[in-house]
């Protein structure tokens, strides 16, 4: 699958990933880094992206600054084991 390495998802986390998708022609994303931009999600935003991500197949997510810690502790819980925090100083290896 996919490994998409996102700036701040300004777009939305799902139209970036709809879209990376449609770009490679590769359905199955593998793993998600980077800013998610769900700072100020609601709780159906929240609900509808794990669904998404769930569906896209997402195994590793790795958030970093515009996630913001709600939203961080919220897909840690949901994507645990694959759930990191991807701030400065990371080393993630693929």
């Amino acid at each position: 699958g996919l490994l998409v390495i996102l700036g701040c998802a300004h777009r939305g986390i799902i139209n970036t990933l709809h879209h990376a998708r449609k770009v490679t022609g590769v359905e199955n994303i593998h793993c998600v880094i980077g800013g998610t931009h769900l700072l100020r999600a609601s709780e159906l935003q929240m609900e509808m992206t794990i669904a998404m991500l769930r569906e896209f197949g997402v195994e590793r997510l790795g958030v970093s600054h515009c996630t913001g810690m709600p939203a961080a502790i919220r897909l840690a819980h949901e994507f645990s084991p694959g759930f990191f925090f991807n701030n400065s100083g990371s080393v993630v290896e693929v």
